[in-house]
């Protein structure tokens, strides 16, 4: 008998594809495991934001004691305006860019610079949530305002490039005449005080703050998250960090840490300012840091 050549093609009824039941069930599945792995990837995203600005802080602290060092344990003014003075549209030198210039801590124009909190905005601080701010001397209007997460440019000494910083130091912004208080010039009760002068070796050292003048040094404040120190409104402590639960700073010990929303001062007169030179030495210990030292 002739053997067949013919091929069995296998029946429709055995082909078995996907019904639409069970390709919904998959989909519903795959966004069940999207919607509960996603805030878990955002959570850990921003932990290691905080993480990273609290690694900047420290480098902070490393940059601004090695300058201190070389400088009679005097840190240098948070501001030199010498330039702004000689023609308004130049910008002013600040404590990061003359640490950049002095290649105590070199920055950058991006978030890879250690004077840029990853948490921050990626604007200049021009506006506030005030209508009537125009720059980032306004004071913002509340911790969660994202004016105090902008960054403001600063000139690098001596040349034409700028440098970005969303960070905030401990300091004054007056003349190193001001108010005596407890046997100390006002500029000597913060880290970092105004000066009239050159950079390094000035004779105005008599208005500078000096690292081995300070007490319980790990209690005062030294950088924080927020906008730059021009005023002494409490709004310019800037809650980025944990969906607006906590503020990263450093102090003058050298430590960082995470300081809680209920550990920073919430109220007071004229923009949120300090209620007064005691309540800012924090004597009885109701916020997480000290502001001043005497």
């Amino acid at each position: 008998m002739a053997q067949s050549h013919f091929r069995t093609v296998p029946s429709t009824q055995d082909v078995r594809g996907f019904t639409l039941i069970e390709l919904l069930v998959v989909i519903s599945i795959i966004a069940l495991l999207i919607g509960i792995l996603l805030p878990a990837l955002a959570s850990a995203r921003k932990a290691a934001q905080s993480a990273k600005c609290l690694s900047n802080m420290r480098q902070q602290v490393i940059g601004t004691t090695a300058y201190a060092n070389d400088d009679a344990d005097f840190v240098g003014p948070p501001a030199l305006d010498h330039d702004r003075e000689l023609n308004y549209k130049n910008q002013g030198t600040y404590w990061w860019t003359r640490l950049s210039f002095y290649r105590y801590l070199k920055g950058e124009n991006s978030f890879k610079s250690p004077w840029m909190c990853p948490s921050g905005i990626d604007q200049v601080a021009k506006k506030s949530e005030d209508p009537s701010s125009d720059n980032w001397w306004s004071d913002p209007v509340s911790h969660e305002d994202k004016h105090g997460a902008r960054y403001v440019k600063g000139k690098v000494w001596d040349s034409y490039s700028t440098e970005f910083n969303n960070y905030a130091a401990n300091a004054n912004q007056q003349q190193g005449s001001a108010n005596i208080l407890g046997g100390k010039k006002y500029s000597q009760v913060h880290p970092m005080s105004n000066m009239n002068g050159e950079l390094k070796n000035s004779p105005v050292k008599t208005v500078m703050a000096s690292l081995d003048s300070f007490q319980r040094p790990s209690e005062l404040l030294y950088f924080f998250d927020g906008l730059m120190w021009s005023t002494m409104s409490t709004n310019r402590f800037n809650l980025r960090h944990g969906n607006f639960a906590f503020m990263n700073c450093s102090f003058v010990d050298g430590h960082a840490q995470s300081i809680p929303k209920d550990q920073i001062p919430q109220w007071g007169y004229g923009g949120n300012q300090w209620k007064d030179w005691t309540d800012m030495r924090n004597d009885n210990d109701k916020y997480g840091f000290r502001v001043v030292d005497f």
